[in-house]
């Protein structure tokens, strides 16, 4: 966090999940797999009551990274039903990885 120049400040926050084998953030469907958000912030408004702002901020990036997350892993489960209607039998998942991971970039 650092001081802007309109007294203000800035704030960047760096978020990791690591979904690997031996990681410890292991949730739903990832079975492999990293999760890296960057957030930005900045606060230009002045007010009079300058604490509490730090704890906003957390709070309201731990309900982005969960909403974002919990869009994805919709996302990718309605395309796993998808692809699995679309095919005679059940796709390795290992292919459905590869699939899923090549069809993101279109999605959006």
């Amino acid at each position: 966090m650092c001081e802007d120049d309109n007294e203000g400040f800035v704030g960047c926050f760096l978020i990791k999940k690591d979904g690997s084998k031996t990681g410890q953030g292991r949730r739903g469907y990832l079975q492999e797999g990293a999760w890296d958000a960057i957030h930005v912030i900045e606060m230009n408004m002045h007010l009079s009551i300058q604490e509490g702002h730090i704890c906003n901020m957390g709070r309201m990036i731990e309900e982005m990274e969960s909403k974002l997350r919990n869009s994805l892993d919709q996302a990718l489960v309605a395309l796993k039903n998808l692809l699995q209607l679309r095919t005679t039998a059940a796709l390795e998942p290992l292919v459905l990885r590869t699939f899923v991971g090549w069809m993101l970039p279109w999605r959006y």
